[in-house]
């Protein structure tokens, strides 16, 4: 008996089949209001830290500094959490602004209307949300680039549980996010609207690579990256 890796991959899934159908039966793309307390996983260079690079915005980034990890793959490995979100009956939204004319185009705002920070970062290590890892009074609006992804604060708490519950069997999914801290994520403290969604939910679509030899390829290093691929034995 020969081992295979099987990816379960939402990339791909983002890259051609969510744009021709809805293969995760959640409906076409539309406007959608989220409630206060929605989480968003941030997608841009700037709050989910990605291989390197210059972020496209410079307002309290992870960016190395003040404590932060600064370059953690983070932007890959959030692929793996939204899809093991939807995996387990989150409804993860794609946002992505119909409007915006090119790819660092502003995706979604979230203003509080005022200069108190509208956001909270989520603490691996605590297992809750954080009110200082941001400096006070720095983001009373925040732009989300690069399609971010968004659960609604109706599922927040459901989301919260899968994070922190080690010892729930039926989580055991979230583990290696759990470990890491790499994966950003933020919780907002008040309402926002997205120009357009497509709501995301299971069954995930599957993704097969056969035949893995651990030669270190690109395409299989980036996607043992999002925490996707899982070894599992086939007969030959």
């Amino acid at each position: 008996m020969n081992r295979r890796l099987v990816g379960v991959s939402v990339v791909a899934a983002l890259s051609g089949l969510f744009l021709i159908g809805s293969p995760c039966g959640g409906g076409g793309p539309s406007s959608q209001t989220f409630t206060a307390n929605s989480i968003i996983i941030p997608m841009d260079d700037c709050y989910q830290a990605g291989p390197g690079g210059t972020p496209n915005q410079t307002v309290q980034c992870n960016d190395g500094k003040a404590g932060r990890a600064g370059s953690d793959q983070g932007v890959l490995r959030a692929y793996g959490l939204a899809y093991f979100l939807i995996s387990h009956g989150i409804t993860v939204y794609w946002t992505v602004n119909p409007n915006k004319t090119s790819f660092t185009g502003i995706d979604v705002t979230v203003d509080g209307g005022t200069t108190s920070n509208v956001v909270t970062h989520w603490d691996w290590s605590t297992g809750s949300w954080s009110s200082t890892y941001f400096a006070a009074n720095t983001l009373g609006a925040i732009n989300y680039l690069g399609g971010p992804f968004i659960v609604d604060g109706t599922q927040a708490a459901a989301v919260v549980d899968m994070l922190t519950d080690a010892g729930n069997p039926a989580y055991p999914d979230f583990a290696g996010f759990r470990k890491e801290h790499i994966v950003d994520l933020h919780q907002s403290s008040v309402g926002f609207t997205a120009q357009q969604v497509r709501p995301l939910v299971g069954p995930a679509p599957r993704v097969a690579i056969f035949d893995y030899t651990g030669n270190g390829s690109a395409r299989t290093t980036y996607w043992c990256m999002t925490d996707m691929l899982v070894a599992e034995p086939f007969p030959v």
